[in-house]
């Protein structure tokens, strides 16, 4: 299997666009800043200003762009991202006949926080809660909105697997044009807003961290360090244009890098503890996909949320399938944080970029490693050529997820 990644978007702390979130992760530049009341203790919160459009975009329907002003920044920044990459891609102007395109987002109950907000204002006077609410409260309404601003005629779903929903969402784009349902296919990580109780709620698992870097949120994150204290929440939304080669070559398109394989596979439980053996499960059923011996992957974009069990398991995991292998491992969210609907696409960005840029990103706050037999990228980015990537996801309800990834043949490169 192997499928081509046309374009690329993407809506983070760091700023609008892939660039600025590249920069972010060679140049070491955590976004984390201090949450305000009901938020969580550190966040990597989305800019303040409404963002303009993406160079060369396309135009939107009128009706979709007075929806977007008097939308949150959650959705202006979805829209955005999937702008970005469709332009990215060269999808404009019909060059894939609108019927077949697919779209896919990931994520779920994406509108708790909007629909709280009525339910609060409008409490005793229900009458007057406006009709459009009904529309805002479905999470098929985001489809909507980007099937209507981009043209997108063909198969749309939405993809939810709580952390791993980003992965779960390639891998069905994946599929989409493995049984040529489609012939590119726009996948897309929605933004999630927290609500307080949530917040609280994770605080008392002991997933959420920051509490006790509050003072200095940069420091806050830090994934696989002795020292980490929970995942720290990214705000972000992210794309990726996924196509056939036929049809990436047919139109001249270059290609970014290619998807090679995947792998998916439920920890049969129901609870939030990780399991090592799900885990590792899913990487090697990725690389056996790809045709890849754990020692020809180079990188792996690990989960890495920096939560005290969750990093631990997936150490021991990567220790499983990778041995004496030991690629180069980091983890994005310790510099944008835990994405968590967007995350898998947002990393699966951060991971075409270095294998495009040859290099590996840092860890962030990696003081005293929690496991010297991993080779965790230390403090600066490294320059190194990549050849072939993993990217892992991992979610609550017991769901692991691993995407091979490879550089694209030069002669096909951007």
């Amino acid at each position: 299997m192997k499928i081509a990644i046309t374009g690329m978007g993407a809506a983070t702390a760091a700023g609008y666009g892939v660039a600025p979130l590249v920069d972010t992760l060679r140049s070491g530049r955590s976004q984390m800043v201090a949450g305000a009341p009901l938020e969580p203790p550190v966040l990597a919160r989305l800019p303040d200003s409404k963002p303009g459009s993406p160079p060369g975009a396309v135009e939107v329907p009128a009706g979709v762009t007075r929806l977007l002003a008097r939308s949150g920044p959650e959705l202006q920044a979805l829209v955005w991202a999937g702008m970005e990459a469709w332009v990215d891609a060269s999808l404009h102007g019909g060059a894939v006949p609108p019927r077949r395109i697919g779209l896919v987002i990931a994520g779920h109950n994406l509108t708790q926080s909007r629909a709280l907000e009525v339910e609060l204002t409008y409490a005793g006077r229900r009458r007057y809660v406006s009709p459009r609410f009904v529309q805002e409260s479905l999470d098929s309404t985001a489809l909507g909105i980007v099937s209507e601003a981009l043209g997108i005629r063909g198969e749309g779903v939405l993809v939810g697997a709580a952390s791993a929903s980003g992965n779960a969402a390639l891998i069905h784009g994946c599929r989409m044009i493995a049984d040529s349902s489609v012939d590119a296919c726009l996948v897309l990580g929605a933004p999630t807003r927290l609500t307080a109780m949530q917040v609280q709620s994770l605080a008392n698992t002991g997933a959420l961290g920051g509490a006790t870097q509050a003072s200095n949120p940069r420091r806050a994150c830090r994934p696989f360090d002795e020292g980490r204290d929970g995942f720290i929440p990214g705000q972000a939304a992210a794309a990726m244009v996924l196509e056939s080669i036929p049809s990436a070559a047919g139109r001249g398109r270059p290609m970014h890098a290619t998807v090679l394989g995947y792998g998916s596979a439920l920890a049969a439980r129901s609870g939030l503890e990780p399991s090592v053996e799900a885990e590792a499960e899913a990487m090697t059923t990725a690389l056996a996909r790809a045709g890849l011996s754990p020692g020809r992957v180079d990188y792996v974009n690990a989960h890495g949320t920096a939560s005290r069990l969750g990093d631990e398991t997936e150490a021991e995991a990567l220790r499983r399938v990778f041995g004496a292998a030991r690629p180069w491992i980091n983890s994005t969210k310790g510099w944008v944080g835990h994405a968590i609907h967007a995350a898998g696409v947002l990393e699966a960005v951060a991971v075409v970029a270095q294998l495009c840029g040859g290099f590996v990103h840092p860890n962030a706050n990696l003081d005293r490693p929690i496991d010297s037999a991993l080779h965790l990228v230390g403090p600066e980015a490294i320059d190194q050529p990549i050849t072939h990537a993993l990217s892992n996801g991992f979610g609550f309800g017991g769901i692991n997820t691993s995407i091979a990834f490879g550089r694209a043949p030069r002669a096909e490169q951007r």
